[in-house]
């Protein structure tokens, strides 16, 4: 699951469509990791959107036992 880390959207999506959709799916089996990328420009963002995404990205993966990877 790729996420953006400088557009909160793509990990709003990822929430609400594609994690949802992959176990409609039955692919509950299947091991999940969060990929974030562009951590270079996500450096370059202001704090508050950085601890905003950071927070909510760690949120959903521990939610779903699943582990972030940033790229």
């Amino acid at each position: 699951l790729l996420a953006d880390t400088t557009r909160v959207a793509t990990l709003e999506r990822i929430e609400k469509y594609w994690y949802p959709r992959l176990k409609e799916l039955g692919m509950s089996n299947v091991q999940s990791t969060l990929v974030c990328t562009k951590l270079d420009l996500y450096e370059q963002q202001p704090k508050n959107d950085q601890d905003a995404f950071q927070t909510r990205a760690e949120s959903f993966a521990s939610s779903n036992q699943i582990p972030i990877v940033h790229v």
